[in-house]
Formats: C-alpha cells, sequence, structure tokens
C-alpha cells in the first residue's frame, strides 16, 4: 500500500507529506486547496505523462516521492525481476520534473525510466477520477471491463495471437494474389528468354571456333599459297633445292672432312640437329596445306549466319556464351520459384482455413463464457446499485455474436439500463446522469476490485453528482471495500468523509507573495469541524457541529448490515 507521498514545489504546493494508512483514506478541503494537484502527483509517480508547468513559480524542480510498503509477493518480485530490491516489502519511488522540461525516475534509488514507472505503477495503484465515468459513454470499453471481470484475459490472449495468425496469413495470401498479373508478365519473359537461348544451343567457346573456321574459309587461297610457299623454301621445288636440301648436304660435307678436321664434327652435328627439326617444321605445315577434308565445300553463310547469332545472344544475356548458358540456369530456377507461387497460395489458403477455424472455436469459447460472466456480472452490478440507494435501475450486459472475428473474438458487449421498472434497457449515455454514472463507475470498481491484486484504489470524488443518502451508501460501500484494499477518496462530501478512517486536510494560505498548500492529518474534534464546514459551508453553527458530530459517530459505528456483497 502508499505509505507516503511527499510533494515538493508543485503548483501551489511548495513543501507537503501526505501520511497515508490502511483501509479508507478521505482528502477533503476548499476547492482550489489543492486536491487535484494530488492526484496529478499520483499519476506523475505511476509514470503518466508531466508538464513543465506543474513546478512552482520560482522553482527549479518539482519533486515528488511514494514510499510504498507491505507489498504483494507478485509486486515485489515483478520489482525485482525488473531489478529493483524491495527491502523488508517496501518500494520507494522518486520523479523529478525540471522546469526545462527534463524528467528523473529513480526506484529504490536505482535509476529507472517513464515506461518502468508506468509498468510497475500498474500494478500498484488503480486511479478512478471522474473522467473514467464518462469510459461508461464509450461501449468499445465495455467489453474489455466484462474480460476483466470474468478473468477471460487469459483466454483473450490466446485468441488474439491465433487471430494475429490467421490476419497475417490473409495479408500474405491478399499480396501474392495482388502480385499475381506481374508474376505472369515475368514468367512470360523468363520463358521466352529461356527458349531464345535454349533453340541457339551454344557450346561454350563454340563462337571463337566458328570465328576461325570463317576466317579460314574466307582466305583459304592467300593461306594456300603461303603454305606452298614456305614449304618450297623447305622443301625445294622446280626452281631448285629448299633449305632443308642445302642443309642436308653441308651437313654431309662437314661430315666428308671430319677425319681430317675434327673440329667440324661439332658444326657437323648442330647442323643435323637442325636439319631434324626443319624437317618437323615442314611436316606441320604439310599437315595445315593438307587432310582428308582440306578441299571440302566450306558454307561461310552459314558459319557466319551461326556467329551473329551467338553474339546477339552475347550482346542481350552475357559477354561470353559461358554467361549466356549461366543466365539461362538462373532464369530457370526464377521461373521453377514463380511457377511454385500458385502452389504456395493454395497451401497458405489450406493453412489459413486450419488457422481460422482454431481462432473461430477460441472466439466462441470467449463468447460463451462472456455471456455467462455477463449474467453475473448485470446481477451483481444490480445488488451494488440497490445499496447505492438505486434499487429501481436495472443493469443489463448485452453480449452481441457475429460471424465476423474481430481482434476482441466475434462480440460487441453494451452495457444498458432501465431506470423504471417495465421500461426496456437502453444504452447508458441516453439515460444515466453524472451521479447515476458516478455510483454505476463505483459498483464496478467495487465488483472488479474483488478479481484484481492491486492493493491501492483512488477515487478522486467518486461522489460527484450525488448527495444526501446516496452519498451516505457511497461512503459505506467505499469502508465495505477497504477492509481488502487500501482506498484514497477525495470528496466534498460530508456525507462520505465521515466513514474515513484517516481523515486528511487540504488548506491554503497566502503571504501576500505566494499561495501555499498544507496538508495535515484530522483529529476527532478537528473531524467535526471539518465535517461541519463542508455542510454549511464557512458559518459553521453549533447545529452543524451537532450534525457533524452525529454523522461522524454514525459512520464509524460499522459498515450498514444491509451491505451488499457484490
Amino acid at each position: 500500500m502508499l505509505r507516503t507521498l511527499y510533494i515538493e514545489n508543485v503548483a501551489v504546493i511548495q513543501r507537503a507529506t501526505l501520511p497515508l494508512e490502511a483501509g479508507l483514506n478521505v482528502l477533503t478541503g476548499e476547492t482550489g486547496a489543492g486536491k487535484s494537484i494530488l492526484i496529478g502527483a499520483v499519476n506523475a509517480i505511476l509514470g503518466n505523462r508531466t508538464s513543465k508547468d506543474m513546478v512552482r513559480q520560482g522553482a527549479d524542480r518539482a519533486l515528488i516521492s511514494a514510499l510504498f510498503e507491505e507489498l504483494s509477493p507478485a509486486v515485489a518480485a515483478r520489482a525485482e525481476e525488473m531489478g529493483y530490491d524491495c527491502p523488508d516489502g517496501s518500494l520507494l519511488i522518486v520523479r523529478e520534473i525540471g522546469r526545462d522540461g527534463r524528467n528523473t525516475c529513480k526506484i529504490g534509488g536505482r535509476p529507472a525510466n517513464v515506461s518502468i514507472l508506468k509498468e510497475l505503477g500498474q500494478l500498484l495503484i488503480n486511479v478512478h477520477g471522474q473522467h473514467d465515468s464518462q469510459q461508461l459513454l464509450d461501449e468499445k470499453s465495455h467489453i474489455r471491463v466484462l474480460d476483466t471481470y470474468g478473468q477471460l484475459e487469459p483466454l483473450l490472449e490466446r485468441y488474439q495471437a491465433q487471430y494475429v495468425k490467421v490476419r497475417d496469413l490473409k495479408r500474405t495470401i491478399a499480396d501474392l494474389e495482388a502480385r499475381r498479373s506481374e508474376r505472369e508478365r515475368q514468367i512470360d519473359l523468363l520463358s521466352y528468354q529461356i527458349g531464345e537461348i535454349t533453340e541457339a544451343d551454344p557450346a561454350p567457346g563454340e563462337d571463337l571456333v566458328l570465328e576461325e573456321q570463317i576466317n579460314k574459309a574466307k582466305y583459304a587461297e592467300l593461306i594456300a599459297q603461303n603454305l606452298q610457299a614456305a614449304q618450297d623454301c623447305l622443301n625445294g621445288g622446280e626452281e631448285g633445292s629448299g633449305a632443308i636440301g642445302l642443309l642436308q648436304t653441308a651437313a654431309q660435307s662437314l661430315q666428308n672432312i671430319r677425319e681430317y678436321l675434327p673440329a667440324t664434327g661439332a658444326v657437323g652435328d648442330k647442323l643435323t640437329a637442325l636439319l631434324y627439326e626443319l624437317q618437323e617444321h615442314a611436316a606441320d605445315l604439310s599437315a595445315l596445306s593438307g587432310g582428308p577434308d582440306a578441299d571440302a565445300y566450306v558454307d561461310i553463310d552459314f558459319l557466319e549466319n551461326r556467329l551473329a547469332t551467338l553474339q546477339q545472344l552475347e550482346k542481350k544475356y552475357g559477354a561470353t556464351l559461358d554467361e549466356v548458358l549461366a543466365y539461362r540456369d538462373d532464369c530457370q530456377r526464377q521461373l521453377e520459384a514463380l511457377a511454385g507461387s500458385d502452389e504456395e497460395i493454395v497451401s497458405l489458403k489450406e493453412q489459413m482455413r486450419d488457422e481460422l477455424r482454431a481462432a473461430t472455436d477460441l472466439a466462441q469459447q470467449l463468447s460463451a463464457k462472456r455471456k455467462k460472466a455477463g449474467e453475473r456480472f448485470s446481477a451483481a452490478i444490480c445488488r451494488e446499485l440497490a445499496f447505492l440507494n438505486m434499487s429501481g435501475v436495472t443493469f443489463v450486459t448485452e453480449v452481441i455474436s457475429e460471424p465476423k472475428l474481430h481482434r476482441d473474438g466475434m462480440d460487441a458487449v453494451r452495457f444498458l439500463i432501465s431506470a423504471n421498472v417495465g421500461e426496456a434497457p437502453k444504452s447508458i449515455s441516453k439515460i444515466a446522469s453524472g451521479g447515476e454514472l458516478s455510483r454505476i463507475m463505483l459498483a464496478i470498481k467495487n465488483i472488479l476490485a474483488e478479481k484484481d491484486q492491486i492493493d491501492t484504489l483512488i477515487f478522486d470524488e467518486i461522489d460527484t453528482g450525488v448527495s444526501g443518502s446516496a452519498a451516505q451508501k457511497i461512503g459505506q460501500k467505499l469502508k465495505e471495500t477497504a477492509a481488502s484494499h487500501q482506498i484514497i477518496c477525495v470528496t466534498h462530501s460530508a456525507s462520505l468523509a465521515a466513514y474515513g478512517g484517516n481523515h486528511l486536510l487540504i488548506s491554503k494560505h497566502s503571504d501576500g507573495v505566494s499561495t501555499f498548500t498544507d496538508i495535515r492529518p484530522l483529529g476527532e474534534e478537528d473531524r467535526v469541524r471539518e465535517l461541519a464546514r463542508i455542510i454549511s459551508g464557512d458559518a459553521v453553527s453549533g447545529v452543524s457541529l451537532q450534525n457533524a458530530r452525529e454523522m461522524l459517530t454514525r459512520a464509524q459505528g460499522g459498515v450498514d448490515n444491509r451491505t451488499a456483497n457484490g
């Protein structure tokens, strides 16, 4: 529970400590004394948005600290998971707001950020302000209230996870189908390119072979003349001996005198070796000049057309025929992948049908449980309202199921009321007054408090729009709820304030230059005077004091035996 709230330099509050106790704590004071500032300070500790405008005039920063004690094991465990120790089940949260807009947050003396405050704060305090009653007018919020009451959040989370699967599959299928026409155009292009390359059926290096064959065919006569001339130079012809014959004669001549001039032997051997080498070159030239198909006809036009076809492929698909063939293989892989898209769509649709059946089953389970929970919820609210002087009001929880699934299932939930016996229930927004909204919300909060584990509940002017016995009943109901929760209630009602176990007075004064707000706990006599002030205004009379004393005695005597158990 919240044990102490310390506030420094927040609006008109220069420095104040709010000592709180278990049970029902009530805060009263004149209008403008600073009660709403306290609620704003609590919201700041809970990680809600703040403004630099809340810093007191003349101060550089505002500081708010909250000491929580007797933390529940679940809250302490979560805080420790987040890295913050809770010695003896206590936790200190501090937040500073600078005039420059900068925020500093600490939990247990260690740095934190606003998102951590918000996550932890949701486990520590539930604040119900005047605007919360207006949430009843938003029918979209009704389904969340019912799910909380029915403790359906785990089932809802399972459904929402399944719903996301179905939604994502639908989007994937729609995207694939939307791209079908583009995919078909791409398939046509790839098929054409693969067909063009396949029809030409190129072989690696074929273009180089063709170029050589074309050159040989084009210049066959020139090649033959020069080859013959080279052979004649080596082998000799009609006009005389060739180099081979002359070299053979020279080698034989040296051999003839070798006996008489041994030095010629070495030269002769070299000439003989050179002779053998020239004979090999002559054989190579003979092979180039002749062969079985040497005189065969070569179709140059065919070779040139074939080369042009291959060069066109290289221009379009790659610098070499190897690259052209690699491009065809890549196109084939792309084509196979695209062709498999239709199969993927069919497979995804089958998967989506299975996931949709699972989501529908969970939605139907949710719907059935909501309808049962709605009946219990309506009965509990009617009992609470009867106690709060609204016995003639009938509260109905309407659960409307439709086949189409949405994020919260297949249901729409509406809270309806009938203000008079015999009248058909209608939307709360059409017939509920401000005071009725406050009491309906109190009934809902009281019932939900039994379901949650949050120790501290804050009610900011829950008595708005009600007075007399209705306010008294609200006080009784809050005191009843305070048996299991710490309640902090800001009120303008003496009937409600009388039920508080701890009464804090918020007052303001001025020194002529600045305005200051003070907060102090009241003893019994001070409480009587404060209740009398609320009853009669500033002119407190003996009668109002007597009324206040009797009111306090009755309220502190115990909870009315007729209280509902909700």
